[in-house]
This record gives C-alpha cells, sequence and structure tokens, in this order.
C-alpha cells in the first residue's frame, strides 16, 4: 500500500505540474503539484474501497477527474484568464466540464 500510494502521489503530482514546470511558473507549479499530489492520494486511498463493488469502480476515476479539471480552472482564474472567469459564470461552461471529466474518468478506468 505505501509504494502504491508514494508511485500515485507521484504520477497525480507529475501530470498535474508539468506544464507549469515548463512555463516556469513556479508559484503554479507548486500549487498543481499539491493538487494532483492529493488526486492521487485520493484515489490510492478510495481504491480499495471499491475493487470488489462494479458500481462504485469508477469512483476514485472521476473525483480525481474532477479535481485536475477544478484544479486547471481555477489555476486560469489565479492568472485572471478571462475563459477560465467565463467558464464559471457560464452554465455551459459548469456543465460541458462536468460531463467530460466524467466521460474521461470511465475512459480511463476502463483500461485499468
Amino acid at each position: 500500500m505505501t509504494t502504491r500510494f508514494v508511485r500515485n502521489v507521484a504520477i497525480g503530482g507529475g501530470v498535474l505540474s508539468f506544464r507549469a514546470l515548463f512555463y516556469r511558473d513556479y508559484s503554479m507549479f507548486a500549487f498543481m503539484l499539491a493538487l494532483g499530489a492529493l488526486s492521487g492520494a485520493l484515489y490510492t486511498l478510495l481504491e480499495p474501497f471499491v475493487r470488489n463493488r462494479p458500481r462504485l469502480h469508477y469512483l476514485p476515476w472521476i473525483l480525481c477527474a474532477y479535481f485536475a479539471i477544478g484544479g486547471v480552472t481555477a489555476v486560469g482564474v489565479l492568472k485572471h484568464d478571462e475563459m477560465s472567469v467565463a467558464v464559471l459564470r457560464s452554465s455551459w461552461g459548469v456543465g460541458l466540464p462536468l460531463d467530460c471529466g466524467r466521460d474521461c474518468s470511465i475512459c480511463c478506468g476502463a483500461y485499468n
């Protein structure tokens, strides 16, 4: 469990934060690294509870995808990006990422 926990925290942190590192935005890098690490930890902690329950199999993937979508939107809002602010003001902007997060997590979870 410990090895898997560390591996998933590292993967989550790396996947969500690598772009900020390439753009040398170190404040957002730290935020995205922490968010990705939290997402990886959440997945590792939830996975044993849903392993034997087929209806809940996708729950860890769905929650991690929503963390990623929320984190990317939060970074845009913190950077005063007009598109990210518009996403939060529009009902389409809120509904579409929620639907995309569900769909992406189901696709990722299907190959797990």
